[in-house]
Parts: C-alpha cells; structure tokens; sequence
C-alpha cells in the first residue's frame, strides 16, 4: 500500500461533503413533507372546530339536515364572536404548511448546487416513448 493510496486529497474532502449536504438534504426534504402533512392536517382540524363551534350555537343545525323545530336566531356579532378564537389556529397551521414548503425547496436547491437531481433523472438518461407522450 503506497502513501498515496491513504492520503485524503482535497477532492476527496469536496466529494464527502458534498454527499454529506446531499443526505441532510434528503433529511430536511422528508421534514418538510412531514410539516405540509402536520400543517393540512391542522388545516382540517380548524375546519371541523369552526363548524362544530357554530353549529352549537344553533340547536338542531346539523350539517344542514332539518332542525328539530326549537331552532333559534345567531346573530352576526354572535356568530362572530364564536369565529374569532379560531383564526389563530388557521394562521399557525398555516405557517406550519409554508415552513414545511421553504423547507422542500430549500432542500431542492441544495441538491441541484451539488449537482445532484431533484427529478431523478441524469444527464444521459434517455425519455421512452411512453413517458415523452
């Protein structure tokens, strides 16, 4: 074994770092689906909380399925007031969706600067007749 064939060149440290950004990339690619999930996921949880909320103040409203004749009157303000203790909820799922997006792309970009593919795809890779269709 000659002394060259242990020496670390300076290539050889550009290349393991390289693959080390290109792997915490994937790790920060898999986090930001995970937050768009968690962030839709809070989403529909606004949703429903909302509905219920002014449902409740409605007896025998449900869903739009015929009351129970003991239906009573909401105002604006009241329905309103029942409105507003969620609109935080939505702006923080909100937010959790848009980091979880920033994430992803800034993870894309990552790769493509190292010369990685986002797409799968490689120079030299040829289209087939199905997928050019």
């Amino acid at each position: 074994m000659s002394d060259s064939d242990v020496t670390i060149t300076a290539d050889d440290v550009k290349e393991l770092n390289d693959a080390a950004v290109v792997r915490a990339a994937a790790f920060a690619r898999f986090a930001g689906t995970a937050l768009v999930g968690v962030g839709a996921l809070g989403c529909l949880a606004w949703f429903w909380s909302t509905v219920r909320a002014q449902q409740s103040a409605s007896i025998g409203a449900n869903f739009g399925l015929p009351g129970t004749g003991i239906e009573r009157d909401i105002s604006l303000v009241d329905r309103l007031d029942l409105f507003a203790p969620y609109v935080g909820p939505i702006v923080t799922a909100a937010l959790v969706v848009g980091f979880g997006l920033m994430l992803r792309l800034v993870a894309d970009f990552v790769v493509t600067r190292m010369g990685g593919s986002v797409t799968g795809f490689l120079p030299g890779d040829r289209f087939d007749e199905e997928l050019s269709s």
